[in-house]
């Protein structure tokens, strides 16, 4: 589901909120103050924003406008949704369109498919031996727009990769038959899946020397182990920040070697 940031301070507009999206493929991200909303920017990227402008105490202009000034998040579309009748201000400071309360459901769903109908469906590949961390990682995963794949170990993992070349994709270390750093090597060498950024996944307590020969053929290394859901999170957004830009890097190649052909 795409992840949608509403930041509301009400408890009967937020329900409002989760009865008009339900089954409609969006999934509300409620945050009740700015510093919630700061919080919820840092840790995940959401397709849009829902901004009442009145929380208690507080003013969401300035949340705005830094929403529409950065370049992090200057592209995430922002709803204004409030009490008072001030579209203008809303839309100078940069917001995609403005209603007044209550909101109307069609008109909201409406803004948001607007939001969305562009957005590439990005695939992740999940190459682990172990259901339950499968579902770990893939219920961290819920929270952005890609597509989940997954293979319960090293030789599934490369016939999916070649198959679907998938934008990421995570590997567990430790599988039996073949394992991950095997998979890793035969990643790098097949030209399907060799420009394909590849996370490690691991609760193994890692050396110098084997972080150093991992990180010769993947990106990042995601640790099992973390202390709580917050914490994964943040890992997990440097890991994919990670991989974009590796993506990126290859991306350039490609067009610096067509425009030099």
């Amino acid at each position: 589901r795409f992840p949608v940031l509403i930041v509301e301070d009400n408890r009967e507009t937020l329900f409002v909120y989760e009865k008009y999206l339900k089954g409609t493929g969006f999934q509300p991200i409620p945050a009740r103050t700015l510093t919630d909303a700061r919080r919820s920017l840092e840790l995940f990227r959401p397709v849009a924003i829902i901004l009442d402008i009145l929380l208690e105490y507080e003013n969401t202009w300035t949340l705005l406008s830094r929403i529409k000034s950065e370049k992090s998040t200057a592209d995430i579309p922002v709803f204004v949704v409030t009490t008072i009748d001030n579209g203008r201000k809303a839309r100078e400071l940069g917001a995609e369109d403005f209603s007044v309360k209550p909101v109307d459901r069609e008109w909201l769903i409406g803004r948001l498919r607007e939001a969305t109908r562009d957005l590439p469906r990005e695939r992740v590949l999940i190459i682990d031996d172990d259901e339950a961390s499968r579902y770990v990682l893939h219920s961290l995963l819920s929270e952005t727009r890609y597509v989940i794949l997954e293979a319960s170990g090293g030789e599934e993992g490369l016939r999916i990769a070649a198959a679907e070349r998938p934008h990421i994709i995570f590997v567990d270390l430790m599988m039996p038959g073949m394992g991950g750093l095997e998979v890793l090597e035969r990643l790098s060498r097949d030209p399907a899946t060799r420009d394909i950024p590849a996370i490690v996944n691991t609760s193994k307590d890692l050396s110098a020397a084997e972080r150093e020969r991992i990180l010769s053929h993947a990106v990042g290394i995601l640790s099992k182990d973390r202390a709580s859901q917050e914490a994964a999170q943040v890992q997990l957004k440097h890991a994919l920040n990670l991989a974009r830009s590796a993506i990126q890097v290859a991306q350039q190649k490609v067009h610096e070697s067509r425009s030099s052909a």
